[in-house]
């Protein structure tokens, strides 16, 4: 199972966030967010999101997916990225306040 994150497309809608799961047998999956604050707590989020994953592929009887992933490393990695999407929505919110309207986030 490999992971990777998603954001929005536009560097102006940075309240959106998510992630794709690929399976080696070719299953893909996506989750996505739109929130105007960071995510708090990440582990439930993480929790959540994942056990929405799981359902999705039990959903499709993809049961190879769901009985061949560890569910443990997959909530970490989900976490992982929840975290570093705070501290990029952290960021922006911070520049928007400081600019006292829209703002840009800084690569």
């Amino acid at each position: 199972m490999r992971l990777y994150p998603a954001e929005s497309a536009t560097s102006d809608d940075m309240s959106i966030g998510g992630f794709i799961v690929e399976f080696d047998s070719g299953v893909t999956k996506s989750i996505g967010w739109r929130q105007s604050a960071p995510i708090e707590p990440t582990l439930d989020a993480a929790k959540a999101f994942t056990t929405a994953l799981i359902q999705s592929l039990l959903d499709g009887r993809h049961m190879h997916e769901v009985e061949g992933t560890n569910w443990a490393s997959a909530t970490a990695a989900v976490q992982k990225i929840i975290v570093d999407w705070n501290a990029k929505r952290r960021a922006y919110l911070y520049l928007e306040n400081e600019r006292g309207g829209a703002a840009r986030v800084l690569q």
